[in-house]
């Protein structure tokens, strides 16, 4: 049963649907002690996984049931912050013995999943290491649904997105895969006239025009006026980006609250920067940028003169794979013994980038979202594109296979709408009947 829950995730395409896109099958090919079932949704505004976990619990609990068995694990964690305590009582009558609820404080990134294992299992995951290291698999509870689902004999074709931000009516809908943003953010009436669209969340997520199609990691969209601090940092030049490092004052608050270093990761921002405001970008504490997580903390919250640490980090990383260098699995320090007092409360975040007015639910809308045309890109995070198996002009259905994988990482993609193949060139497009 193991070999065939595996299977049958990997024929529905299933990948992590928090963000990375992983492949699920792979995931879950390798043996582990515990399964954590990601419910923290840390990311500021979004509430998908947490509409989802209010209505279809039982669906999430028995995913998790069969990453268990498929991965031979004797324990199970939910972990969800303790503050939603309407939904801890929808998923309390599914939980059986062997699976627990963990209660998380309201701190920023509490879904990293470094962080999340260290939390739960006391267990850190090695600098370049990834959880089954330390015995233990992290699924995305939207991704669980997705493999009780994969069992059931569905593949992935739909996508639970909300909308949030500066909107008359926040809102989470679940969408065919590839429609595109402008079809669902009207719904949500967006108030500002001249408004930006974030996919993922306000802290990680990227700058995106209308026409961006619904992902299988796409988490939501936060509209927020084009002036709104979030999005003036974020349209910054990468030029001017990189000359201002020079005016980092090395007061070390960046590392003083990097949720990865306090874990005793290789990783200090305060470090990088002098390097790269020296212009000294060939040693060992460049190389140290793979160690980094993204969370932008010291993007949007640590800085006190308002550097962008992340950027330059990403940019980093970037210009380090392009040269061929790769991460390496290193050895990690001690936990910081003031790692819990540090830890940054979400409100104080939502203060300082400037949301806490539009901190409120974004509950599930049950409309059926029926776009004329979906965009469906070849490969929805990590991975290689497959191979196209339709071609231009044949007639598909909801549930058809578009793209095989067979060898290496990827996962498969298939139609979300009946309709007719137009394009297979980029992006695969289908246009209703």
């Amino acid at each position: 049963m193991k070999r065939e829950i595996a299977e049958k995730v990997k024929e529905a395409g299933v990948v992590g649907a928090g963000g990375a896109g992983f492949p699920t099958h792979i995931k879950l090919s390798s043996p582990a002690e515990i399964v954590i079932a990601n419910g923290a949704e840390c990311e500021p505004l979004l509430w998908k996984d947490k509409e989802l976990m209010r209505y279809h619990p039982e669906e999430v609990v028995e995913g998790l049931k069969l990453a268990m068995e498929a991965v031979g694990a004797n324990k199970g964690y939910i972990a969800i912050k303790a503050r939603y305590e309407s939904i801890i009582k929808k998923l309390k009558p599914h939980i059986t013995p062997g699976i627990e609820i963990y209660p998380l404080s309201n701190f920023y990134p509490a879904g990293d999943e470094v962080e999340l294992v260290y939390e739960i299992t006391g267990r850190v995951i090695p600098p370049g290491g990834i959880p089954p290291d330390v015995d233990v698999v992290v699924q995305n509870v939207e991704t669980l649904y997705n493999i009780k689902r994969a069992v059931d004999g569905i593949p992935v074709y739909e996508k639970w997105v909300s909308v949030v931000g500066d909107v008359e009516k926040p809102l989470t809908l679940k969408v065919p895969v590839g429609t595109p943003a402008k079809e669902i953010i009207c719904l949500a009436r967006p108030i500002p006239k001249r408004y930006a669209i974030i996919e993922g969340g306000p802290m990680t997520g990227k700058i995106v025009d209308e026409d961006e199609p619904v992902k299988k990691t796409t988490a939501g969209f936060v509209i927020l006026s084009k002036n709104h601090y979030l999005v003036r940092k974020r349209e910054r030049p990468e030029t001017a980006v990189f000359k201002i490092t020079q005016f980092c004052t090395q007061c070390t608050r960046c590392t003083d609250l990097c949720p990865r270093h306090l874990l005793g990761h290789p990783i200090e921002p305060h470090r990088i920067m002098r390097s790269v405001g020296y212009n000294l970008i060939k040693g060992e504490t460049i190389r140290d940028v793979f160690y980094c997580c993204e969370c932008s903390l010291c993007e949007f919250f640590s800085c006190p003169v308002d550097l962008s640490p992340k950027t330059i980090i990403s940019s980093l990383k970037a210009h380090l794979v392009d040269e061929g260098i790769r991460p390496e699995k290193k050895k990690g320090g001690r936990v910081d013994v003031e790692k819990k007092g540090r830890r940054v409360p979400l409100s104080r975040l939502l203060e300082r980038i400037g949301l806490s007015k539009f901190n409120v639910r974004a509950p599930f809308l049950d409309i059926e979202i029926s776009p004329r045309e979906v965009i469906i890109p070849k490969i929805h995070g990590s991975g290689k594109p497959g191979q196209v198996v339709v071609r231009q002009g044949e007639r598909v259905k909801k549930g058809t296979l578009l793209v095989e994988f067979k060898q290496g990482i990827g996962a498969r993609v298939h139609a979300s709408i009946d309709g007719i193949v137009e394009d297979t060139k980029g992006r695969i497009r289908i246009r209703k009947a």
